[in-house]
């Protein structure tokens, strides 16, 4: 894979990508070109994410995996053994699966699954029925106070 290519799968500028190479596992400049690993992602931004618990930081690797973007177990700030433990639940689970590319580094070698994609569909329309029965309870008991007074 190329430079470009991985710009344009990560939505990543070029010139950002060699300047931050350092952390994209495996990329190196041999022979005055670029070599990267099969399949490299660039490195997920976490500066928006808050990672108190366990909970939290599974949330950011199944964002990060759907969002094609690398992740790690120190980027998450835990040891490697239980970090490769939360990748097998999430297996055995059956949110990620692995994906037939061989680079190993952090959660690169893992993809989404339709069944994750199903549940945070659930989970967003969930909350659309949420908001719409408060916004009806809402306008219902308005409406109810306002005849009454009336």
């Amino acid at each position: 894979m190329t430079v470009k290519e991985l710009s344009d799968i990560s939505g990543i500028n070029e010139k950002t990508i060699i300047k931050n190479y350092e952390k994209i596992p495996g990329m190196q400049y041999l022979d005055n070109k670029w070599i990267l690993p099969d399949a490299p992602r660039y490195p997920y931004n976490l500066r928006r994410n808050q990672l108190k618990n366990i909970e939290d930081r599974v949330c950011c690797l199944l964002k990060a995996t759907a969002d094609f973007k690398y992740v790690d177990h120190k980027m998450l700030k835990m040891p490697k053994e239980p970090f490769e433990r939360v990748l097998k639940d999430l297996v055995e689970y059956g949110v990620l699966e692995e994906n037939e590319n061989d680079n190993m580094y952090g959660a690169n070698h893992y993809d989404i699954t339709l069944k994750y994609i199903e549940i945070k569909h659930n989970k967003k329309r969930q909350n659309v029925l949420l908001i719409a029965e408060f916004i009806g309870s809402f306008c219902g008991t308005a409406y109810s106070t306002i005849s009454n007074v009336v």
